[in-house]
């Protein structure tokens, strides 16, 4: 655990240090009747897997610990009692929704393949980050069966070996068998600063609270009190170390006002614009 003083020396080396330069859109003279997937993608996946990793860190860095005591998210007074949890699982939901929806409704074909190779991009980049959040939010929306139908955009986008790779790799990442497995290997093996995937540790506490009881022989039950002091020690490790990453306004404004299609519509437009043969 970093003490006071060490929290200072970070905080110090952070702002004496150059954040990387930001990156420009590409070959775009004006955003004029654009629409906001095109503008935001007109950005290097790169520059905007940054913008959504410091959103997100925004989020994360707020949630308090009591937030977790009890299962407080799941309350009834949820909104009062775990507000910071549920503002970065709304957040979560919503690139998870707005990276398939930007995709289903692109009826150009090839603008579609271009848009399916980029969500590919910033989910690596996000890897590469440590915002794994992030990764699994993007990685998942992919899964969808809405996306995953469009097998002609699919199989023109995996024609390349990178992004086959890139893909692979990806999808082994987040699998979620053995308890997402290999996804608690790379964040544990990950240095700070990073934004580790919430709903994991949400899981894990749902598990901790419903499989053991407060009170053993009438006594309390210190190994759960153990697990959940364990459990809040790593949620504050890894809200110490901010990203050295500098905003970039206009993205930024962008990313935070996604427009989303209804869960029930995406099926229906995805077989719209690639219907099955």
């Amino acid at each position: 655990q970093i003490d006071r003083k060490g929290q200072a020396i970070i905080k110090h080396r952070i702002a004496a240090s150059d954040c990387p330069k930001p990156l420009k859109q590409v070959n775009t003279v004006s955003s004029w009747g654009m629409t906001t997937a095109a503008i935001i993608f007109s950005y290097p996946s790169l520059e905007i897997a940054r913008q959504l990793t410091l959103i997100d860190w925004s989020n994360w860095k707020k949630i308090k610990q009591w937030e977790f005591f009890g299962l407080a998210w799941m309350k009834a007074d949820k909104q009062t009692l775990a507000p910071n949890v549920l503002k970065m699982t709304e957040r979560f939901n919503l690139i998870h929704t707005w990276v398939a929806s930007v995709i289903v409704t692109c009826e150009n074909f090839k603008l579609r393949c271009k848009y399916l190779e980029k969500a590919i991009l910033i989910a690596e980049d996000l890897r590469n980050l440590g915002n794994f959040d992030g990764v699994v939010a993007i990685v998942a929306s992919l899964n969808r069966g809405a996306i995953q139908r469009l097998k002609t955009t699919w199989k023109t986008v995996r024609a390349k070996h990178k992004i086959d790779q890139l893909w692979k790799d990806l999808t082994t990442l987040t699998d979620s068998s053995k308890n997402f497995s290999n996804l608690r290997t790379a964040i544990k093996n990950t240095a700070p600063p990073l934004v580790p995937y919430l709903g994991q540790f949400l899981s894990d506490l749902l598990f901790t609270e419903e499989g053991n009881k407060d009170y053993v022989d009438n006594l309390i039950n210190w190994y759960k009190c153990k697990v959940f002091s364990e459990f809040i020690k790593r949620i504050k490790q890894y809200q110490l170390m901010p990203y050295s990453l500098l905003k970039v306004p206009d993205l930024r404004l962008y990313l935070k006002k996604l427009y989303v299609i209804e869960d029930d519509m995406l099926y229906q437009i995805s077989n719209f614009v690639e219907p099955k043969e």
